[in-house]
């Protein structure tokens, strides 16, 4: 709480599947990288550039927003910011914090063993924006 954003500075964020296959996927197609999702901007939808998932709602796919620090931090406290416009968006998520990666290309299959899991989780609840690791 109160600490720096190493997000920002420390981390490539991506937005996976890097398909693209979505109208309004914001990410690079080749590799899912996506600025958006770490630009260190927590305003409204007018004022900061909204990352979008890879899947239409209402659809099975699995989609799945990462970011991925380059180098080793400690990290205590989690805070997510969501679009205030949007918060059908915010409700039955699963929230996943993962401690190592395998080498290679980061893809889904990079996400296989998180050490903590919370799933259904409603974030239009500020109370569950912060997490304490």
């Amino acid at each position: 709480e109160g600490g720096a954003n190493l997000e920002c500075s420390l981390a490539q964020c991506y937005n996976l599947p890097a398909d693209g296959s979505y109208y309004y996927y914001a990410g690079d197609r080749a590799t899912g990288r996506d600025a958006a999702l770490n630009d260190g901007c927590a305003g409204s939808q007018s004022s900061c550039k909204c990352a979008h998932g890879t899947s239409a709602a209402g659809s099975n796919r699995v989609s799945m927003m990462a970011c991925v620090f380059n180098a080793t931090v400690e990290v205590t406290d989690i805070n997510i910011y969501i679009n205030d416009a949007w918060p059908g968006r915010a409700r039955n998520l699963n929230l996943l914090l993962f401690d190592d990666l395998p080498p290679g290309p980061v893809t889904l299959a990079s996400f296989a063993r998180p050490v903590m899991r919370q799933d259904a989780v409603d974030l239009t609840d500020p109370a569950r924006r912060h997490l304490a690791v």
